[in-house]
């Protein structure tokens, strides 16, 4: 029996030998706060990249896209060479919900309201029951004076139209989401009828 014994003894010891010595597992090294500040700041660069703000030139004559635009366009388009006009003093206005942009716009002088309804953009007499087309070939995926949900969720813009100081222009934006598939969403699940929507993403 010893002889067996021995055998069985040199077996697990060589068995033990054949174990790979075994080392902590490291966690990965923490970013300190200086990374993350760094982070926040070049997130913040990029989104001012894609949403610049957009003013009237005070006479009305031209148009300004701040950011990596940075110019100025006359009535018909064309590029001038002229100063960006200076920041307007922020107004208080109701904010939309979350993800979303304003769907109507008040023109400085209080008499036209600009909405932004099933794709198209309408112009409604404040105190009167005057109206006036500004689009039509607008639909659900080529909106105009609004904008994708990435735009209100994502890049905080509330905003996708913009009067002249005169009263007398709208600057507003075209959204082609025909290329963009097309999600099912269902909406009011706590009502007894809920409903189907669509989005597109992404």
């Amino acid at each position: 029996m010893r002889p067996s014994v021995a055998a069985n003894f040199i077996l697990l010891l060589g068995a033990c030998q054949s174990v790979p010595e075994r080392h902590p597992v490291l966690p990965p090294e923490k970013p300190d706060a200086s990374s993350y500040s760094q982070a926040r700041s070049d997130a913040w660069s990029e989104r001012r990249a894609v949403r610049p703000p957009i003013r009237w030139h005070p006479d009305g004559s031209a148009c300004w896209i701040g950011g990596a635009v940075d110019q100025s366009f006359a009535l018909d388009g064309a590029v001038i060479e002229i100063e960006p006009p200076e920041r307007p003093s922020s107004r208080s206005r109701q904010a939309p919900s979350r993800g979303r942009q304003l769907d109507s716009s008040i023109s400085p002088d209080n008499a036209w309201k600009a909405v932004s309804r099933d794709g198209n953009i309408l112009l409604e007499g404040v105190d009167t029951e005057r109206w006036q087309v500004v689009t039509v070939e607008g639909t659900n995926v080529l909106k105009y004076g609004t904008a994708s949900w990435v735009y209100g969720e994502e890049l905080d813009v509330q905003e996708a139209m913009w009067w002249r100081g005169d009263s007398q222009g709208l600057v507003y934006y075209r959204f082609d989401e025909s290329n963009v598939p097309q999600y099912p969403l269902t909406l009011d699940m706590t009502s007894t009828r809920p409903t189907l929507s669509t989005e597109a993403y992404p």
